[in-house]
């Protein structure tokens, strides 16, 4: 999955590489399946290839043989998702971030009166 991004963006591995100051064997043992990426370069290839890593997993786990270890995983990618969305938050001016948490709030509450 990982070189199918990478080379529908039009990318090298030695591009890739560089970007994410990574070595390029390591992007080939991850794109071979022969090694794993840490967490956060998970997170910097997702942000790269402009993809979720939701998707990036959902297309490696059959969902029919999913494990209690791979659920722990899906739980663990959520919260990060989530981490990702408060920090492009914290970027914002407060006149902007004011404006997230009224949209935010707003939708919480129509949520719970149902």
């Amino acid at each position: 999955m990982l070189k199918i991004l990478r080379t529908s963006k039009g990318l090298t591995q030695k591009q890739v590489a560089s970007t994410l100051n990574i070595n390029q064997y390591n992007l080939s043992d991850y794109e071979t399946g022969r090694a794993e990426p840490d967490i956060n370069t998970l997170i910097k290839l997702a942000d790269l290839y402009e993809v979720t890593i939701d998707d990036m997993l959902s297309h490696n786990v059959d969902s029919s043989i999913k494990s209690s270890s791979t659920i722990a995983v899906e739980e663990y990618i959520k919260d990060l998702h989530t981490l990702k969305i408060i920090r492009r938050i914290q970027a914002l001016t407060d006149v902007e971030k004011d404006q997230v948490y009224n949209i935010i709030d707003s939708t919480c509450k129509s949520f719970f009166k149902k």
